[in-house]
């Protein structure tokens, strides 16, 4: 032992060291701006009746920093009934989330309410307040009430990796983000007493965006001209529903897609609706929690190899494996045996190589069919969700944009 620490070299600590890194600076960011982009098209939308999807307009000869977007709407109640979210973040609104660069649909997430629950729910508790703090919050609303409620979306591979959107690349078309209303019994409870009636107005997006000097922008501008294009990796979310049958303890669900690099696969399941407990708020495990058992196969691959996902705490195991926290002493899921087993279960598989390197997923290009099958379950569930966490390359050139998955 003494031997291999001989050969190691001695460096100044951190702590010694009384000097500024030289290469910490970011002089060539002139300027920064908090920014608003309003709704185009309508001041009220509605579930109901009238225009039922926000569209933003992402305009600006600058750098838009798409980490920052938060939504901001107001949230108008009807006359009568007490108007209680299923959810308490703000997200619960919104059906479908699209993203539109140059032309180009980027990002199309379904069931984005339901997604954006699910991964709410891996949050500490802490950050889950803060998010809940800033949507409906835990009072409900009263008949005819006004509220300010505010969404993070978070879930979109573009709100959620560090390259800003560089505005003046993107031609005529810009940047539109949309965002499509849920119905009504979606949003709030039903039931006697109840009141889901609901419409939105002063819908705005909050956003940062950046000036840089004028030899740096016109250095990108030039890298773009001539030919070039700016690539922007992100990870994004594909989700399907699947009607299943409940009289049947075993389900198979194919997925009939094609990915370049499939990182991991969530699946929750739902029971029927009920006036309290919708799909936004109730993922069941359906049947006895230790006979459960489930497995992802492509082709000839199976995961987890060799046996199936056996049990209540194997498959909390392996959620905790595939949100990469097992092993991390600051990062919980606030999850206990009796939530997962009742109203938050989620089936998680990782098919990554390396979780810390890039393009490390599973490559389903060629044609692989890719099925999830379960075993053992009751005769609670009837609908499923799976959500497909894969790598998607956008290129910006002069020639507008392209997509790569």
């Amino acid at each position: 032992m003494e031997s291999i620490l001989s050969t190691v070299e001695d460096t100044l600590l951190g702590s010694l060291s009384y000097k500024i890194d030289p290469k910490s600076g970011s002089s060539y960011v002139t300027e920064k701006k908090s920014v608003t982009f309003f709704a185009s098209g309508s001041n009220v939308y509605d579930p109901q009746r009238g225009t039922k999807v926000l569209r933003f307009n992402l305009a600006s000869d600058q750098f838009i920093d798409l980490s920052s977007i938060v939504v901001s709407v107001m949230v108008s109640v009807g006359l009568t009934g007490i108007a209680t979210p299923l959810a308490d973040s703000g997200h619960v609104l919104f059906n479908r989330l699209r993203f539109i660069v140059s032309g180009t649909v980027v990002e199309d997430i379904e069931h984005f309410g339901v997604a954006s629950q699910l991964f709410h729910r891996f949050l500490s508790n802490e950050k889950k307040e803060n998010t809940e703090q800033c949507g409906f919050g835990p009072e409900p609303m009263e008949a005819n009430g006004h509220r300010n409620v505010l969404t993070f979306p978070k879930i979109s591979g573009l709100c959620n990796q560090p390259l800003w959107l560089p505005g003046f690349a993107l031609g005529a078309a810009g940047c539109v983000m949309e965002l499509h209303l849920a119905d009504g019994n979606e949003v709030f409870e039903s039931g006697e007493g109840q009141n889901t009636t609901y419409a939105l107005s002063d819908c705005r997006v909050l956003a940062d965006v950046y000036t840089l000097s004028s030899d740096l922008h016109n250095t990108f501008s030039q890298h773009i001209l001539s030919g070039k294009s700016l690539v922007f990796p992100i990870k994004t979310l594909t989700n399907t529903q699947f009607q299943v049958q409940a009289a049947t303890p075993a389900f198979t669900l194919a997925l009939n897609r094609a990915f370049s690099r499939l990182n991991s696969v969530f699946l929750i399941m739902h029971a029927t609706p009920t006036p309290l407990l919708r799909d936004v708020n109730n993922f069941i495990m359906s049947g006895d929690p230790e006979a459960i058992n489930a497995r992802l196969t492509c082709g000839s691959k199976q995961y987890p190899d060799g046996h199936p996902i056996q049990g209540s705490g194997q498959f909390f195991l392996r959620l905790l494996q595939t949100l990469g926290i097992v092993h991390s002493g600051s990062h919980t899921v606030e999850i206990s045996r009796d939530q997962f087993q009742t109203t938050r279960f989620c089936a998680a598989f990782d098919l990554e190589r390396v979780p810390s390197s890039t393009g490390s997923g599973l490559n389903a290009s060629r044609g692989e069919a890719i099925t999830l099958e379960f075993k053992g379950l009751g005769n609670t569930h009837q609908r499923a969700h799976v959500f497909c966490h894969a790598d998607l390359i956008m290129e910006l050139g002069d020639s507008g944009c392209v997509v790569l998955q």
